[in-house]
């Protein structure tokens, strides 16, 4: 019998523009690990809070063990697979791509796909979470209503990270470094630069992962697609093998294989 459990939550109004969801990947009543799902980079951070046992991730460049603790899941530039231990749950808050830079003067230069120990990112908010019950759901989204405002500190650079990640979620992630440059008021290179600083992903890398989102968010809704060359030009794409070599780089899978029931994926089927 599985007794995992997938569930999200809402977050307040008040926090809606800097936290996504409230997410649960729950083991915790389940004598077997659970495992056969994948997660698709989506362009968000997450603080993922992990009680009980170990969770394992592996991805195309090896494996990773977390203990139970909190940590900051950095982006993904790649899909990964989630192997949850016996008796194990994370509960995770989603987080917007210009947040982190808010409250947290960490170098997020070379932290695509890590995952890195909440009190490294900001010992305050490390601090007044010690000692709490990792598995307690209801008391993580109060701390976040309650106190996580508190933390965040509005600058230049958080300022041009939302304004971007707007404009190329606007854009479906179509939009080249040059134009969005352009509108941003900044040159190329001081963008690429802050995109590294902040996100640890350049400006491509995300909005490649925007596209591909885009693309699963389609084919999940739809259905069925007119045609593979339509949601490639549609996403972006120069054509048919552009976009399948893309895809299959991201999702590990080509888009005539993708099988939505294999990923965990929103219940509102939309990426960021």
């Amino acid at each position: 019998m599985n007794l995992f459990n997938y569930r999200e939550l809402a977050a307040a109004q008040e926090l809606s523009k800097f936290v996504k969801k409230f997410w649960v990947l729950d083991n915790a009543l389940n004598h077997s690990e659970f495992s056969n799902k994948s997660v698709l980079p989506n362009g968000c951070f997450n603080i993922a809070f992990i009680s009980g046992n170990e969770i394992v991730i592996e991805n195309k460049s090896g494996k990773t063990v977390l203990k139970e603790g909190i940590y900051l899941s950095c982006q993904l530039s790649m899909t990964i697979d989630v192997i949850i231990k016996p008796f194990t749950k994370i509960f995770l808050t989603q987080l917007y791509p210009w947040v982190p830079v808010m409250f947290s003067d960490f170098p997020f230069e070379k932290t695509a796909d890590c995952y890195v120990p909440l009190q490294e990112i900001n010992s305050g908010m490390s601090r007044n979470l010690a000692g709490i019950e990792l598995y307690n759901e209801a008391f993580i989204v109060q701390f976040f209503q309650n106190h996580f405002l508190k933390y965040l500190e509005k600058n230049r650079d958080s300022d041009l990270i939302l304004e971007a990640s707007l404009l190329m979620k606007e854009g479906k992630g179509n939009i080249s470094v040059a134009e969005l440059s352009g509108k941003l008021g900044f040159s190329t290179r001081f963008v690429e630069k802050k995109f590294k600083q902040h996100l640890g992903l350049s400006p491509k890398e995300f909005s490649t992962i925007l596209k591909i989102r885009n693309s699963v968010d389609e084919m999940t809704r739809m259905k069925q697609f007119h045609s593979m060359v339509q949601l490639a030009l549609e996403n972006g794409f120069y054509d048919q093998a552009h976009f399948i070599k893309t895809f299959s780089g991201l999702a590990n899978t080509s888009p005539g294989k993708f099988d939505a029931e294999k990923f965990l994926l929103p219940f509102d089927g939309k990426g960021f």
